[in-house]
């Protein structure tokens, strides 16, 4: 019974260090961050990523129209984006935002970018893990609750 015990707790410990290692890994090491060639960068091959962008199915969501002009719509998505947990906007420049999303047990920081193109009248999206390979679909449900929230916005 012992052995089991102990056994239980060192694999306990060991996940514990695992999660604890790619949240230390999500904060010291952040991606290159910004516009590619006019457009939010690609989602990597892991499934922890999903951009308005993206031509594979498996990475793909709706880009947010626009709600009015550009200014309501900027102030439509800084609200909406002020709804979502743990989530605050570190820059915004010209067509470019990047706001950051930290999770509430491990404290791991998925990046949202979103871009305007006045020209379609859209806003592009992208959200992605720094770490790890999955997500359970985490990005996919933020951008899903940030296109609610802000569409909701009168």
């Amino acid at each position: 019974m012992k052995i089991v015990l102990l056994v239980v707790l060192a694999l306990l410990l060991a996940v514990v260090a695992l999660f604890a290692t790619r949240s230390y890994l999500s904060r010291s090491s952040p991606p290159s961050l910004d516009l590619v060639q006019g457009k939010l960068r690609p989602c990597p091959d892991s499934p922890n990523c999903v951009a308005s962008e993206s031509s594979d199915s498996a990475h793909a969501v709706a880009p947010l129209p626009y709600v009015g002009d550009r200014a309501r719509s900027e102030l439509a998505l800084t609200a909406a984006l002020a709804t979502l947990p743990r989530t605050a906007i570190s820059r915004r420049q010209g067509d470019y935002w990047h706001a950051m999303a930290i999770s509430g047990l491990f404290r791991f920081i998925d990046d949202i970018e979103l871009r305007f193109d006045d020209a379609t009248q859209r806003i592009e999206v992208r959200s992605g893990s720094r770490v790890g390979y999955s997500d359970m679909g985490v990005n996919r449900k933020r951008i899903d609750a940030l296109r609610s929230a802000y569409l909701a916005q009168p």
